[in-house]
């Protein structure tokens, strides 16, 4: 099932995520069954704040009263914007805390305020580099406070979003029995190194599906294996330049439906081709995994396998 949208994910616009088409549809099918949403990695509310409009707009009047976005976000300046931007809110539940698997305090590694000083001040809304997993020469350390979502004063899950830059697994093991309530999860997923989050979903009873790939190269490439990713599957549907953006070559895409590079027992990139792109020159390949909880399935599929 893993790559059965990949054919209705090509024909949309390059910008388009499968959450986007998804989500509206399973709020207008579910309704009261579908109002308390998490966002883990919250940023500066931008996926908050298209998850609340989504909610407000294709609930019944009677159910949005329910509806809530809660939020979590470790970075003290992108709290600041969190609570600037949507702290009035009612619909908004800010927490200044990362999601884990234990409650307490951890160390959390975020682009330093130094090294990014030459290019202006340091911008809220980056903690794309941030991380409860590791560290790296141009990272600094911060303690952060940690919560377990089963432990969170929270009526329901119903839908779980995880962009914690490698420390999701840690945030689904943190939910504890409630992640057998959840109806829907988007997990932010490494496909070139097994880091076992499809796995651990696979095996707690959830339906899997890949939504655009996003991928890079290392800085010293001067070409791109494209014979390789056509043979693999991979799309390019755009891209950022170098020269345009003063970022690295970063693509988005997409596989496309026929392909076999996912193991269909471990659910991971099967080993020789995740060799074979590392070699080619390829630094990291991830995407967002919709994982649907198999006891909800048959309510959610209408809106998967649209005619």
């Amino acid at each position: 099932m893993i790559n059965s949208l990949q054919g209705i994910l090509a024909a949309q616009p390059p910008t388009t995520s499968m959450i986007d088409l998804l989500l509206p549809q399973i709020t207008r099918d579910l309704q009261d069954e579908f109002t308390c949403w998490v966002d883990g990695g919250a940023g500066v509310g931008t996926s908050a704040t298209v998850y609340a409009a989504t909610l407000e707009q294709n609930l019944d009047p009677a159910h949005v009263k329910h509806a809530l976005v809660a939020c979590y976000e470790p970075l003290p300046e992108n709290v600041a914007v969190l609570q600037q931007r949507l702290g009035d809110n009612p619909r908004y539940k800010i927490r200044d805390v990362a999601v884990s698997s234990a409650a307490g305090e951890a160390r959390f590694t975020v682009p330093s305020r130094i090294t990014s000083a030459g290019a202006g001040p340091w911008a809220p809304g980056t903690s794309f580099a941030g991380s409860l997993r590791h560290g790296a020469p141009t990272t600094e350390n911060i303690t952060v406070r940690t919560v377990r979502l089963e432990d969170e004063d929270l009526p329901r899950l119903d839908f779980v979003k995880l962009d914690l830059q490698g420390a999701e697994l840690d945030a689904m093991q943190g939910m504890g029995k409630r992640l057998h309530e959840t109806k829907l999860l988007h997990v932010e997923t490494q496909l070139l190194h097994d880091w076992g989050a499809l796995r651990f979903l696979a095996g707690q009873g959830f339906a899997l599906f890949y939504d655009r790939l996003q991928f890079g190269f290392r800085d010293n490439l001067t070409y791109m294996p494209l014979t390789l990713m056509q043979r693999c599957g991979i799309v390019i549907d755009r891209m950022h330049l170098p020269q345009a953006s003063g970022m690295p070559l970063i693509c988005w895409g997409h596989f496309e439906p026929a392909t076999h590079v996912i193991d269909p027992h471990s659910l991971v990139m099967r080993t020789e081709i995740a060799k074979e792109l590392i070699a080619a020159g390829f630094s990291y390949l991830q995407t967002d995994t919709l994982a649907v909880n198999l006891k909800w399935l048959p309510r959610i599929a209408p809106a998967l396998m649209p005619q």
